[in-house]
């Protein structure tokens, strides 16, 4: 029991658990659907186009689906890939950031919490135009911890350009 306890065996699950959920959130879309999504379908029918903004979408995650576009026959693999990776890593960058600052086990529930949310599942599968802003959030929080820690103005302007980029991914939209 004391070994389910210890802080090396919660590292470890810390690490065991995002590529894990990777993985079956790959495999599942996958093998249980015949089609993708409509915001992924919408995507994928953009193709190569590289624009700033898009008629629909926010152009971040439409760039998501130009870069699978090129894996050619592997580009369902390779959206449901991207995506995960997109999600799972704001996960696991927030609780990476909870195990530096408290402690394994905040930091491992903080993990479940994260896979467990629609933002880590059901989101990347259709390719939700937000699943291009979760790696600015995710950079916002630690930018913005970072900031009204410290005084020095190289972070605070780190911060002001994660809020940028998070608004431009998201709100390019309303500019059309």
């Amino acid at each position: 029991m004391d070994r389910f306890n210890s802080e090396t065996f919660l590292r470890k699950l810390l690490l065991l658990v995002p590529a894990i959920h990777v993985l079956v959130w790959i495999l599942l879309p996958l093998c249980l659907e015949g089609s993708l999504l409509l915001d992924a379908a919408e995507g994928m029918t953009g193709g190569p186009e590289w624009q700033l903004s898009y008629p629909k979408h926010p152009p971040f995650s439409e760039w998501l689906t130009a870069i699978a576009w090129y894996a050619g026959p592997f580009r369902y693999f390779a959206v449901y890939l991207i995506t995960q990776l997109l999600a799972v890593g704001a996960v696991v960058i927030i609780s990476r950031w909870v195990l530096k600052h408290f402690d394994a086990a905040t930091a491992l529930l903080v993990l479940a919490a994260g896979l467990a949310s629609p933002f880590a599942t059901y989101i990347p599968i259709q390719l939700n135009h937000n699943i291009g802003v979760i790696p600015f959030w995710a950079l916002t929080l630690v930018s913005a911890w970072a900031a009204f820690n410290t005084d020095r103005i190289l972070i605070w302007a780190f911060f002001g350009i994660s809020v940028g980029l998070g608004l431009w991914a998201k709100y390019s939209v309303l500019h059309l």
